[in-house]
């Protein structure tokens, strides 16, 4: 009996010992990865996202779970971070070297959820690349809310913490964030920045998209005292946006500015090309109602060039008939590439006014030098005829000497016509 209480007595001091292993507190360890407990959905959170077993099921979390992953999941796995996780997370991202990827995959996500502790974790990076790499990842990653907040941040960092053009690019692209909710307030942010004219002109371009949603007039009067370089993009950028919202008020509104100085031209010109991105039958439609003159020529010639890439034969049909030369070459251009026979057959149907227009744009953007140059030496204009023939002759002679000097001994031409081209330089 006694030694069966002995036996006793050791097997629950065993298991004593057994259960005060796993369930004693521990130390943590330096460098250690975050327990996956922690990082449970909060009460509201949506399930574990059955795409990505690896994240959810990892005991761990590791610089290693940023890679590869899809915005959405990384972000939802900063999310289930805990503030102070993502601090402690980030610091020992400043210790890595390399992994300039996932350290970007990190404080992207990280610049959506909480982009001021994002920027703030940023400057603990001792690696110029890695902090820049950072930085730019909070800025691509941070919502239009809170871009505001974080161009402001930028100011506060040291001179030369960060090199080359990056301060711009970042300027950039919160001003474009910022601009998606309050274009007017990005504007002026913008406009008192020293460095407003070194910004890419896609900002100023979104800037002007957005304000035109909501008050185009006032857009356009914005667009006017902007540099020069910007002026036509950006005004093509808010006609565009008028187009889309409004687009009857927008044409009336451009129909009546459309006249036969410069300004007047170039309204026409963009009015038509946003149509046309849009809407071909109203681009054909303003082009068509203007009033002939060469605001009438550019719309119909802006036209014939954005339609006549996805269809040149029936832009061809269209231009045949408004006996404008320019539009001729608008549609040539792409249809002597994509379909040269019948770009050959449709200069038979142009009047004559257009017809060596027709005839050189043709014979210089088909792409058989033969064809081009046979064709060329059909244009009955001499001028015409002997400007289009020396540009194609010294552009073939350029790229293969030997051959251009083998097909012309060959051509059938006249002597004095093959001595004309062989003397061409």
């Amino acid at each position: 009996m006694k030694k069966y209480f002995g036996w006793v007595a050791v097997f629950l001091a065993t298991a004593l010992v057994v259960a005060f292993w796993f369930t004693a507190p521990r130390q943590p360890e330096l460098q250690r990865e975050l327990p996956a407990e922690s990082l449970a959905p909060s009460p509201d959170s949506s399930s574990a996202d059955s795409t990505s077993p690896d994240i959810h099921a990892s005991p761990r979390v590791s610089l290693d779970q940023f890679a590869g992953k899809s915005d959405a999941v990384t972000l939802d796995l900063v999310r289930r971070m805990s503030a102070e996780q993502r601090k402690t997370f980030a610091l020992r991202l400043t210790k890595t070297s390399g992994n300039l990827t996932r350290i970007a995959a990190f404080f992207k996500a990280w610049g959506e959820v909480d982009s001021y502790a994002a920027f703030q974790a940023s400057k603990d990076f001792q690696v110029l690349s890695q902090r820049e790499s950072a930085l730019r990842a909070i800025f691509e990653g941070v919502t239009p809310e809170n871009a505001s907040q974080l161009l402001n941040l930028l100011a506060s960092l040291q001179p030369g913490s960060i090199s080359g053009e990056l301060p711009q690019v970042l300027l950039g692209i919160g001003v474009r964030k910022w601009a998606q909710i309050d274009p007017v307030a990005a504007a002026d942010f913008l406009s008192r920045n020293p460095d407003r004219n070194q910004i890419n002109q896609a900002v100023y371009n979104e800037i002007g998209k957005q304000w035109a949603e909501i008050d185009p007039k006032a857009a356009l009067a914005w667009a006017e005292n902007q540099d020069k370089r910007y002026q036509q993009n950006i005004m093509l950028a808010i006609v565009q946006s008028w187009i889309e919202n409004d687009p009857q008020t927008a044409v009336v509104y451009w129909r009546q500015r459309a006249s036969e100085d410069l300004i007047g031209i170039s309204n026409a010109l963009t009015v038509a090309n946003a149509l046309a991105a849009n809407d071909p039958a109203g681009a054909k439609a303003f082009a068509e109602s203007l009033p002939p003159g060469e605001a009438r020529n550019q719309a119909v010639l802006g036209v014939a060039i954005r339609l006549a890439h996805d269809d040149p034969a029936g832009t061809a049909n269209w231009v045949t008939g408004l006996s404008i030369p320019q539009a001729v070459v608008g549609v040539m251009m792409h249809y002597a590439v994509q379909d040269p026979q019948g770009a050959r057959q449709w200069i038979d149907t142009l009047p004559p006014e257009s017809r060596d227009t027709g005839l050189s744009t043709y014979a210089l953007n088909v792409r058989d030098n033969a064809d081009g140059i046979l064709t060329a030496l059909q244009i009955a204009d001499d001028k015409i005829r002997t400007e289009t023939v020396s540009r194609l002759a010294d552009r073939w002679r350029a790229l293969d000497a030997d051959g251009f000097v083998k097909w012309i001994s060959s051509s059938g031409l006249p002597p004095a016509t093959q001595d004309e081209l062989l003397k061409r330089r």
